[in-house]
């Protein structure tokens, strides 16, 4: 008997070294592979003594196990998994002479043989099999009536999902066909598994479970209606139109596009104002529907998501800024919005130049170059630039005009800092957060908003406030609203909103998330729901590089308190989604880093620099004698010195 397994032994060494030369892990080998190690695994234990060793298997769970090995002096060449129930199931992973001490393999739901191949050829067999129970299984409804549910096992890379196996999920039963309104997709795991475990445990893909609900009913039963044909006036859906498939996506560079769809002859109807129909196109993302109804009634919605390409400007700044005659406190840069000036008292005109950056930019209207006529005290001038996309950036110039040589004690200088300020500003629709010194907000609101009703309270009842802009607003784009402010002093304060309508079935985002944030030179564990957390500050830093990015692109960001940081200094990352709403994310510096003890370095750098001379010199031949009784009377003088004084 023991003659008899030796012989086999032989055998499947020489089968093994023979697959080393034509390429033991090569694909059109691996069935061929696949069956002689299935066979092997089930006869044979192989102790090899010189070979890899398991020291732990062990489940992580859903689809993960974790393999931890002891290296022989013949390295690893291979992992073998085999599913004892199901073949199909069975893995080889090569892992090429590999040095690590930890593997890991991604499997579906099944009872596995784990076993090494090093590379001499030799195996050794994991002593107990691995079961796993979370992880996923591939269920078909055959010859099916009624309704039911299935699952199924994706291959996820991270980036995209890939099916682990081809075929169809759901076959009616003769006479019988798919409903497609109870029908599809209804549960995900896919996007949930961690992708970073992609890169952290060394894997090519991981397993996860789609589930497929299904309604089967008799094939003439009407109970859905689909479409015989949809298509673009310019522009491709993806993927090819399907009677089944009801969603898509396009890309068209135009105003606008004309949705064509026809209807089966099977008594359907388009739903009122959800056929076919010419549509106008926003920069970014718009979605639309075609909606069929049965004739029993029930509806089949086809969704169609076309990008319109944004290739506008985003440029709002000025090239130049000057005033006739007036020269500005401050040196002009393109990013520096606020300057001021002074001048005399006999000075009642003045005229502001302003050049745009981009020739695609514009000025707001009454808010251009243009004449002012000053009074005495400051005068608060407002320069608003609009780029090609609607973007607005605003410049301000405060003029402080001297008073009178010979002022009336009756009519001193008037400080303006507290004039024509507003209490609270109510509006129909969307939020902002008003504060009475800040005179400039962006809203957003939706579609069905074409008046902004506002109602803005003055702090002194006697002051005029007049709105205008809030009225027919036009669909994204970037509506100005003001807000004047006159006082009886004939003071004048305004205040902006700029207010972007939503186009067609989209609606205002609250999603104030991060999707991302990164700081150079730190490393943080970043979720989107932890919103605190703490760094040490590298020597001599004291501002930090932010990289914040949100999960809605409409959303905005706002870094505060990102300066002269140091010990217990917060900093703020300020979210605001379209509604207004507000998240907060903290960083807390939590200490600095320590630099290295410079006079500690010194020390140890003259010490040695010493030895090393006086090794030289010993080398030469120079005797050389430390009088430590010269210094220690050297120390006692000095000692004689201080008592004396």
């Amino acid at each position: 008997m023991v003659s008899k397994i030796n012989k086999k032994l032989s055998i499947f060494i020489y089968m093994i070294f023979a697959c080393s030369f034509i390429g033991f892990f090569n694909p059109s080998n691996a069935q061929a592979i696949g069956n002689l190690e299935k066979n092997y695994l089930k006869d044979y234990t192989v102790k090899a003594y010189t070979s890899p060793s398991f020291v732990k298997v062990s489940t992580m769970g859903n689809d993960l196990i974790a393999i931890q090995i002891k290296q022989g002096s013949s390295q690893i060449r291979g992992i073998y998994a085999e599913n004892i129930n199901n073949s199909a199931d069975n893995i080889t992973v090569n892992v090429a002479n590999g040095s690590a001490t930890t593997y890991y393999l991604s499997l579906k739901n099944g009872i596995y043989k784990i076993a090494l191949l090093d590379s001499s050829g030799k195996y050794t067999l994991f002593t107990s099999a691995v079961q796993i129970t979370a992880s996923c299984d591939n269920q078909s409804a055959l010859n099916a009536t009624g309704s039911g549910s299935v699952n199924r096992c994706f291959k996820y890379n991270g980036s995209t999902i890939k099916p682990d196996v081809s075929g169809d999920i759901v076959k009616c039963a003769s006479g019988y066909v798919l409903d497609m309104d109870e029908s599809g997709l209804y549960r995900d795991n896919c996007a949930k598994l961690n992708t970073g475990s992609l890169t952290s445990y060394a894997l090519t893909y991981r397993y996860c479970t789609r589930s497929y609900s299904y309604k089967c009913v008799k094939e003439n039963a009407a109970t859905t209606s689909y479409l015989k044909s949809l298509s673009l006036s310019s522009g491709t859906l993806s993927p090819s139109f399907n009677a089944k498939t009801t969603s898509y996506t396009a890309t068209v560079n135009a105003s606008s596009v004309s949705i064509n769809a026809s209807l089966n002859s099977d008594g359907s109807s388009f739903v009122s104002g959800s056929g076919p129909r010419t549509v106008s196109l926003k920069y970014g993302t718009n979605t639309f529907s075609i909606k069929v109804k049965s004739s029993s009634g029930n509806v089949t919605t086809y969704t169609i998501k076309i990008t319109r390409p944004d290739n506008r400007s985003s440029v709002n700044t000025l090239k130049s800024l000057s005033i006739d005659g007036i020269k500005f406190n401050e040196s002009f840069s393109a990013t520096r919005t606020s300057y001021t000036a002074s001048v005399a008292n006999d000075v009642t005109k003045a005229y502001v130049n302003a050049e745009l950056t981009n020739s695609k930019s514009s000025f707001v209207q009454g808010y251009g170059p243009r004449s002012i006529t000053l009074k005495e005290g400051t005068n608060t001038i407002q320069i608003k630039v609009k780029s090609e996309k609607g973007t607005t950036k605003t410049y301000t110039i405060k003029i402080t005009r001297a008073s009178s040589s010979t002022p009336k004690p009756e009519n001193p200088p008037i400080n303006t800092d507290n004039l024509g300020l507003l209490k609270s500003i109510t509006l129909s629709s969307g939020n902002i957060e008003f504060d009475p010194k800040v005179q400039e907000y962006n809203l957003t609101v939706p579609y069905e908003v074409t008046t902004l009703l506002i109602d803005p309270v003055p702090q002194n009842s006697e002051d005029v406030v007049t709105i205008t802009g809030h009225e027919n607003l036009v669909v994204e784009e970037t509506n100005v609203v003001t807000i004047k402010v006159q006082t009886k002093e004939d003071f004048i304060r305004i205040y902006t909103i700029n207010v972007i309508r939503k186009g067609e079935d989209l609606e205002v985002s609250n999603d104030s998330s991060l999707k991302e944030l990164t700081i150079e030179g730190h490393e943080i564990e970043f979720t989107s729901d932890n919103y605190e957390y703490e760094v040490v500050l590298n020597k001599k830093e004291t501002t930090l590089e932010i990289k914040a990015v949100t999960n809605d692109e409409n959303a905005s960001v706002e870094i505060l308190n990102n300066e002269k940081l140091q010990k217990g200094s917060e900093i703020t990352i300020k979210v605001t989604a379209e509604d207004a709403s507000t998240t907060e994310y903290l960083i807390v510096v939590t200490g600095v880093e320590k630099g290295p003890n410079i006079f500690l370095i010194i020390i140890i750098v003259l010490i040695l620099v010493l030895v090393i001379a006086y090794t030289i010199l010993r080398i030469l031949g120079y005797k050389i004698y430390f009088n430590f009784s010269m210094l220690g009377s050297m120390f006692r003088n000095f000692g004689k010195k201080d008592k004396d004084e």
